[in-house]
């Protein structure tokens, strides 16, 4: 009798598992079916990205400037009309200079219609002039002032700054 009690527990538990699994499969899509339908009553998605990162860690920002592409190209394709700024200010404005690595990306961004801006008072700090800038970004005397009106504006703030930093 103990054997058939023991069978009966393990089949309740792998049945309350499977039930469990199916539920939680289920509120997985109907969160994701809840993503998509947000975006349905949206005529557009004006985001400013704040862009403070470390360029220590240099494959962090190129990883978030193409998630911005590809955020970018997510919402066109649901038919809302993506306005960005990319906003970089700190160390990061070092990675917008001439030379960067990361030309090719910020010509791509701005290619697409997304403005980027580099802080001056950082530039500054970290001597670095209009003319060491790359052509595609757009200096601006402070972000601090771009984040406080573009939001005043109505566009959502996406902060991007360390400490992440992916293997290199």
């Amino acid at each position: 009798m103990k054997k058939n009690t023991n069978a009966v527990r393990g089949l309740a538990v792998l049945l309350l598992i499977l039930v469990f699994g199916f539920v939680s499969l289920q509120t997985a899509s109907a969160d994701a079916d809840q993503g998509a339908n947000l975006l349905r009553e949206v005529p557009n998605g004006k985001v400013i990205f704040d862009v403070d990162t470390d360029p220590a860690c240099p494959l962090s920002l190129g990883a978030y400037l193409l998630a911005i592409s590809d955020y970018w190209d997510a919402l066109e394709d649901k038919g809302v009309m993506a306005k960005f700024v990319v906003a970089i200010r700190g160390p990061s404005v070092t990675l917008a200079a001439i030379g960067s690595p990361f030309t090719e990306m910020f010509a791509l961004l701005a290619d697409k219609g997304i403005r980027i801006e580099v802080c001056q008072y950082a530039m500054t700090n970290f001597g670095l002039t209009e003319e060491n800038m790359l052509e595609t970004v757009n200096v601006v005397e402070n972000t601090f002032n771009s984040l406080i009106g573009y939001q005043t504006k109505g566009y959502s703030l996406i902060p991007i700054m360390p400490p992440w930093c992916p293997p290199q």
